[in-house]
């Protein structure tokens, strides 16, 4: 295995966004395989604004039972699909609007995706 030289000690941390809807553009999906099921890993790039070039990730579940999630989403992009099928990589630079919440995992603040609306 390689060895890795770098001093670490001062890296920041990544701000958490603030909550608020976000209008981005959709850079990457890519579709890997869950416990339960396949998903696609979405990575979106706020366009405009004070945070413009930030990235923000969601994943849509193939399950049958949790599709909605993915269609609300290419609608949201206003994507027009085939009945049965799509490539990942024709969404790529679609614009949405994404409404991001802050939680708390294990005593840390993290963004969390809430939905997606359609861009004006």
């Amino acid at each position: 295995m390689p060895l890795i030289t770098i001093n670490l000690d001062d890296v920041k941390e990544l701000e958490v966004l603030p909550a608020d809807t976000y209008e981005c553009a959709v850079q990457e999906a890519e579709v890997k395989q869950g416990k339960k099921a396949a998903y696609i890993k979405w990575t979106l790039c706020i366009s405009n604004g004070e945070y413009t070039g930030r990235l923000v990730f969601n994943n849509t579940s193939l399950a049958p039972d949790a599709q909605f999630a993915l269609k609300r989403f290419l609608e949201a992009c206003k994507f027009e699909w085939g009945k049965k099928d799509f490539e990942t990589s024709d969404v790529i630079g679609y614009a949405v609007n994404v409404k991001v919440a802050v939680k708390e995992y294990e005593g840390k603040a993290q963004n969390e995706v809430k939905g997606f609306m359609s861009v004006e």
